[in-house]
C-alpha cells in the first residue's frame, strides 16, 4: 500500500510516513521544484513507489530510483506543470 507524505519546498525535503508510523526524511529537490510520485522502476518488477521532482525552470524530471540513484528525464519545457 501507499503511504502519505509531504514535500517541503523551503528545504527540498520529502517527509514520508512509513508503514510502522515512523518518519523518513529524504533530501530530494530544491526551491521551485514540484513534487511527483510514481513507480519509475515498475518495468524492473519493483513494487514500491518512488519520489521525484519536476523542475519547471529546466523542464526536467529528477526521479529517485529504488536504489537511491538519480534519473533525469528531459520531458517538457520551462513553465510546464507535471501530471
Amino acid at each position: 500500500p501507499d503511504n502519505i507524505g509531504v514535500f517541503r519546498p523551503s528545504t527540498g525535503q520529502f517527509h514520508l510516513r512509513m508503514d510502522d508510523g515512523s518518519l523518513k526524511i529524504l533530501d530530494w529537490g530544491q526551491a521551485g521544484d514540484l513534487p511527483v510520485a510514481g513507480n519509475w522502476d515498475a518495468g524492473n518488477g519493483a513494487p514500491a513507489g518512488n519520489i521525484g521532482v519536476f523542475r519547471p525552470s529546466t523542464g526536467q524530471f529528477h526521479l529517485r530510483m529504488d536504489d537511491g540513484s538519480l534519473k533525469i528525464l528531459d520531458w517538457g519545457q520551462a513553465g510546464d506543470i507535471p501530471v
